[in-house]
């Protein structure tokens, strides 16, 4: 519900309910007014293809009100800061995803809105690239301008955001500083500690400092590779919040008998954003439960696979089976509303125009609007082939095992079908208007 909301408020679709107030301007009375208070940065990112990055931040700069001069001096800096100034007199076209996304983020910070909105304006990026980001918007929140970004990396939520926002189901289910969500929605402070030998006196000491403490298993895999190190223990504890008064004589007394216990280190940490955000989650879908009950809701854990994937592993395929499969493939997405048009009712028209409600006297019409009508279904045929090469559906078949012999003999077969209500019409057209008639006489 992110995007979503983004474009209720930007005024790119109308809410079904309910507005927001903008700087004093509402949404659903003054739109215009919400605009001028904003800049944004779409989650996609529409380019003019023939526009280079200097013109297009230019143009997007002079909508703004930027004056030119200033808006010249200022795409160079923004470039500067984001690391990709040496693109600067390339055509958009021929920057890489990454790079988009820094040129649009560049768009909406070009301006000087006081609400900047950034739909996930790290994605497609590079470790590198997204913390050239980071550091820029981290100096952006001293200069008074409020961003809201999207993002699913928790991590960059935690370093950004004074505030975070977490939505679920379209619904705003926790907002606050990382400290209150944590407080709010966490289990509280994780101690773990690391030993020479199982053993049972820290859980004692440990309990008899903070009474409420919980022992928390430990992965396996992170218990088996410290058993495998040095013959080490790892045991892991949950501590409250409300006992963190009791801390400091905890670790007073685990620090002085440190050795007798047998403790080789130990470390506290809060818990986590990521944990947080599944605690909430976990909570809607109980929510979820508790609303629907005739739904049972289950946990169920991945099992691994019986057979072992090796070198040697092959999958088998079929030609025969993959052609009839593409073959519905083709058919089920020429079938769509819009395309029925072009394939069957225009074609339709012309073929009755010719044989049905045509004179009877002239074969011109009879000539013409038959290859018309097939040239004119044709036309669907093709355009869903420009359209597997430019959405990139044809290679990503191709790579996924469809060999090209298939990929061509299934859509011949599925031209040839559609075709076919077409060839059988134009037939009874013949049989209606006579041979003899056909051919002049």
């Amino acid at each position: 519900g992110k995007t979503t909301a983004i474009n209720c408020i930007v005024g790119m679709i109308p809410p079904t309910s309910g507005g927001a107030v903008v700087n004093g301007f509402h949404t659903m009375t003054d739109i215009h007014g919400v605009r001028r208070q904003l800049s944004i940065c779409p989650q996609d990112s529409p380019i003019y293809d023939l526009f280079s990055v200097r013109r297009h931040l230019v143009l997007f700069a002079a909508l703004r009100g930027v004056p030119e001069e200033r808006a010249n001096e200022r795409v160079l800096a923004i470039l500067v800061a984001l690391g990709i100034a040496e693109k600067i007199d390339h055509l958009c076209r021929t920057l890489s995803g990454g790079q988009k996304r820094r040129l649009w983020a560049a768009t909406a910070l070009m301006a000087q809105s006081p609400i900047t909105f950034l739909d996930e304006p790290t994605s497609g990026m590079d470790p590198f690239s997204r913390r050239i980001l980071w550091d820029m918007l981290l100096h952006l929140r001293t200069t008074g301008r409020s961003i809201m970004f999207t993002t699913h990396y928790l991590e960059e939520a935690d370093i950004l955001a004074d505030r975070k926002a977490v939505l679920a189901k379209g619904q705003l289910k926790a907002i606050g500083t990382s400290h209150e969500l944590k407080k709010h929605f966490g289990v509280g402070y994780m101690l773990q500690v690391t030993l020479r030998a199982e053993s049972e006196d820290v859980e004692k000491l440990i309990l008899s400092h903070v009474p409420t403490a919980l022992p928390k298993p430990v992965a396996e895999e992170e218990q088996a590779q410290a058993q495998a190190a040095d013959s080490m223990h790892i045991v892991t504890f949950t501590l409250p919040f409300d006992h963190v008064h009791t801390f400091g004589h905890l670790f007073g007394d685990l620090e002085a008998r440190k050795s007798d216990l047998g403790v080789l280190e130990y470390a506290l940490s809060m818990t986590s954003l990521e944990e947080v955000f599944m605690s909430i989650g976990r909570l809607v879908e109980e929510e979820g439960a508790r609303a629907a009950p005739h739904v049972a809701v289950e946990a169920c854990e991945v099992e691994p696979l019986e057979a072992e994937v090796t070198a040697d592993s092959r999958v088998e395929t079929s030609n025969s089976r993959t052609v009839k499969a593409l073959v519905r493939l083709n058919i089920l997405d020429l079938m769509n509303g819009q395309r029925l048009r072009t394939l069957y009712v225009f074609p339709s028209f012309f073929i009755f125009l010719s044989f049905f409600l045509g004179s009877g006297t002239s074969t011109f019409e009879i000539a013409l609007y038959p290859p018309l009508a097939l040239g004119w279904a044709l036309v669907e045929h093709t355009l869903s082939l420009i359209a597997d090469t430019s959405t990139k559906r044809k290679h990503v078949m191709l790579v996924h095992g469809v060999s090209v012999s298939a990929y061509w003999v299934a859509n011949m077969v599925s031209a040839y079908i559609t075709l076919c209500p077409h060839l059988l019409l134009i037939l009874a057209g013949i049989f209606y208007r006579g041979v003899g008639d056909l051919s002049g006489r």
